[in-house]
């Protein structure tokens, strides 16, 4: 199945990757990192117009607390409106929406909800799941469309249209 991942934020990452649960691999057609909207835009429909039905967004999960957290709760608001706006122009262009947080597709995909960035690139590559040399924005968009393309398939779970 051909989903196109999605990792939002200030950089956001982008994956298309074709899942073949019969023969539990994967192959990624493209991956690449924007940092405009536009850019996003763009790639939603290319993803379209390559047969993909399905886009998967990793939302945002956290909390802010300490020195810090004024900056915290900005940046959380900032990526759940722009997981607000994928969703919205995907739907508008004729695609499904999965959405899922990174704790829920790491856990499935690589087996821990925490773990650091360098053993999920490892776990990829010994099960069968290569990705092209990328920053964690697209390995992250990887591993949430793996965890929707793979649900998908086996019936997990349904698209919202």
């Amino acid at each position: 199945m051909l989903v196109l991942g999605v990792d939002p934020g200030a950089s956001t990452g982008l994956v298309l990757a074709n899942y073949y649960h019969e023969h539990r691999c994967s192959a990624v057609r493209w991956c690449r990192t924007v940092r405009d909207f536009q850019d996003v835009v763009s790639a939603m429909i290319e993803a379209r117009e390559a047969g993909a039905r399905v886009v998967a967004v990793e939302t945002v999960a956290g909390y802010a607390w300490g020195p810090r957290a004024s900056a915290r709760v900005g940046q959380l608001v900032a990526a759940a409106r722009q997981v607000g706006e994928i969703v919205g122009v995907a739907k508008s262009i004729g695609l499904g929406t999965v959405e899922a947080t990174s704790r829920k597709w790491r856990r499935a995909v690589v087996g821990k909800s925490a773990v650091k960035d360098r053993f999920i690139s490892d776990v990829f590559t010994e099960r069968g799941y290569p990705l092209p040399r990328c920053n964690a924005h697209a390995r992250d968009a990887y591993g949430v469309a793996l965890y929707v393309s793979a649900g998908l398939t086996l019936g997990l779970f349904e698209v919202e249209r």
